[in-house]
């Protein structure tokens, strides 16, 4: 009974950030509410990572706190989902601002070996689940992965920050 107590309690946070033109379709309602989810309570989860690296590593510096701040910028998108209504675009834009997060991680933290490499396994659930015209963001997500992998196999060369 409890869990039921919060699962409305969230369903009621995330419908207050819904605008009036998407909760009139219920479809458009059920996607929102998918997004909202991801981006209010994800970004506790994530920001795990840098967290343990500003707590355990004495030489945390500038990358960390990168990783930290595209891991919190999630908190954005519930009040511009609010105010724009522009679902569409910015879905897109949160899944870019997820592989961003992603690569960072991975080229900062270990490479192939990084811990945070199995968040990418949430790319192409995300893309397909918040996707409105038939897979659009998803094939930019491919395009993303794409360039992913020439940049791993050297197609360019290594800049140096």
């Amino acid at each position: 009974m409890a869990l039921t107590k919060y699962a409305d309690y969230a369903t009621q946070i995330a419908d207050y950030f819904i605008p009036p033109s998407l909760a009139a379709d219920r479809e458009a309602k059920k996607r929102a509410r998918i997004f909202l989810y991801s981006h209010l309570f994800g970004p506790f989860i994530g920001s795990a990572v840098p967290l343990a690296v500003f707590a355990f590593d004495s030489g945390a510096d500038y990358k960390a706190a990168v990783l930290l701040a595209s891991i919190l910028s999630f908190w954005v998108y519930p009040f511009l989902l609010k105010y724009t209504a522009a679902y569409r675009t910015l879905s897109f834009v949160s899944i870019q601002t997820l592989i961003f997060a992603i690569l960072w991680s991975c080229y900062c933290y270990g490479g192939v070996r990084s811990p945070t490499l199995a968040w990418a396994l949430n790319i192409p659930l995300l893309a397909a689940c918040l996707s409105t015209t038939g897979g659009t963001e998803y094939r930019h997500t491919i395009a993303t992965k794409r360039i992913q992998v020439a940049l791993s196999r050297g197609a360019f060369p290594h800049l140096s920050i």
